[in-house]
């Protein structure tokens, strides 16, 4: 699989990185692994200097989705108590 990320970046997700580096080397382009994909039970692990950060896909699939609902619901909480109250 390929994602474009900039001008003149690429991220590949290959079965093969040998040959993709290869490939690279051999056209003169510039390629290094970055990460490795895992199954999904493993969660995401980032080395960050001396130290890792890990999270389960569960927790960053619930705060992707469910960043912007909750901002909502937060914003909105005062809103609605007051109007409540109001009447």
């Amino acid at each position: 699989v390929l994602f474009g990320e900039a001008h003149g970046r690429v991220v590949v997700s290959t079965p093969s990185p040998e040959r993709v580096l290869e490939t690279a080397a051999a056209h003169g382009v510039p390629a290094r692994v970055i990460g490795t994909v895992r199954p999904p039970e493993s969660g995401l692990a980032l080395r960050l200097g001396e130290g890792t950060w890990t999270a389960s896909l569960a927790t960053l699939a619930d705060a992707y989705h469910g960043a912007i609902p909750r901002l909502m619901d937060r914003a909105a909480s005062p809103a609605i108590t007051a109007a409540a109250t109001s009447h």
